[in-house]
Parts: C-alpha cells; structure tokens; sequence
C-alpha cells in the first residue's frame, strides 16, 4: 500500500478551473481488452463509461489539466505500471447528531465495487464523468455539480442551498486517483439513507472521537481519507 497525498488549494480554491486537452483516446491492446473481459466476467457491476484522466496540477493558476480516456484503461491497466490516474471528487460531508456533536460521514465500499471493495472511506466519492464533445473546460461549479450528484446516488442525501467547498487535492497512487476534496455542511445528519449498490454501510463518526485507536481499529479506512481527516487535523 503506498501513501496518499494531501496537497492544500489555498485561498484560491474558489477558482478552480479544469482544462480538457483535445485528442482522440487511445486504442486499449489486446492484453488489456482480455483483462477487461476477465474483470467484467467477475464483476457484471463494471461498466466502460467515458472518465476523465487526470495529467496535472497548476497550483499558481488554480488549473488542472485532463483528459478524456476509457474507464475500462483505467481499471484493467497493470497496477504494476500504472500509465493511467481516474479524476474524482470526494466529500467530507458533516453533520451534528442529537447531542449537538459534529460528525463526519463515512461508507463502507461493497464488496461490488471494483477500487478498494470492503474498506471504508469518505463518502461521497466518484470520478468525474467526462462532458459532452466540445466542451474544454469546468469549473468549480461544474466540479460540484458532479459531486452533488455522487451524494445523491449513494447516500440519498440532497444538499439543496448548500455550497461545496474545495479545500485540497488528494492523491490516491492506490486506485490511482486524484479527487477534488470538498466540504459540505449540513445542520443535523439524515435521519435515514438511501440503500445502494456502492456503499453497504453508512455511519456518522463523532470528530473527537476519530483519534480514539479503538474506533480507527474497527474502521479499515482507505490510505487518501485517512490522510484528509489527518491533514484537516481531526486524527
């Protein structure tokens, strides 16, 4: 397991702004579309949508180059050598519980999902879907729109009125991934959740007591949202 990466956006996060680059998506080989076969054929799950690959980061200018590719590259290609790292987002959702404690959203992945299956994560998290042809850039709102979306489809939550905040980057060498890493605030948790095929658990983890050992134990947390939850200084 190697070690995930926190890389602060400052006070310039707000303009955040991702640049597609042009070009066609290259032909998969012949070993990969056999990988691809043997993933799909275990998992009926997986599907090869159009994804976007992420390539850089501008820190000084807020901007993020991407490109268009095939989620099959990404999930089929040799963990050994990966060439190819899926662009995300990932929300650190929060709520109060009855006793007025804040409290940090985390989902168990299912056993279905094909990046870290049966581990536990900050939830909501996804990677981007690739726009319409044509279209060169996103920007934050944009970003946030797919991150709106994410939390909908796999915790049932809706956050109408609210406003995401990007606050950093996180880098996952794991997956490999590199999400926009979001803060969303709500008044007090759901009292209910949306079943789905992505996350078979859902809990509300008290902040102060994410530095209990005994609470870490019993949560086999991915490498990225441990690193956020350390660098927000909650662990």
């Amino acid at each position: 397991m190697s070690a995930a990466t926190v890389i602060d956006l400052g006070d310039d996060a707000l303009r955040l702004v991702v640049e597609i680059e042009s070009g066609s998506v290259p032909e998969p080989s012949a070993e990969l579309d056999t990988r691809w076969g043997e993933l799909a054929a275990r998992n009926p799950r997986l599907f090869n949508g159009r994804i976007l690959a992420f390539l850089h980061a501008d820190l000084a200018s807020t901007r993020l180059r991407v490109r268009v590719d095939e989620y099959k590259r990404m999930a089929a290609q040799s963990r050994d050598d990966p060439r190819l790292t899926q662009f995300g987002v990932t929300g650190v959702l929060t709520a109060t519980d009855d006793s007025a404690r804040p409290c940090v959203l985390l989902g168990r992945r299912s056993a279905a999902t094909h990046i870290h299956p049966g581990r536990w994560e900050l939830a909501p998290s996804g990677g981007v879907d690739a726009p319409e042809p044509g279209i060169t850039r996103l920007s934050v709102t944009q970003i946030c729109a797919q991150l709106e979306r994410e939390l909908a489809e796999e915790t049932g939550v809706t956050i109408d009125g609210l406003t995401p905040t990007p606050i950093a980057l996180c880098h996952d060498p794991d997956a490999p991934s590199m999400d926009v890493i979001f803060r969303l605030k709500l008044g007090t948790m759901p009292s209910e959740h949306k079943a789905t095929w992505e996350y078979d658990q859902l809990v509300w983890v008290p902040i102060n007591r994410l530095r209990d050992e005994l609470d870490i134990r019993s949560i086999d947390l991915i490498a990225p949202s441990a690193a956020v939850l350390r660098w927000l200084g909650w662990m």
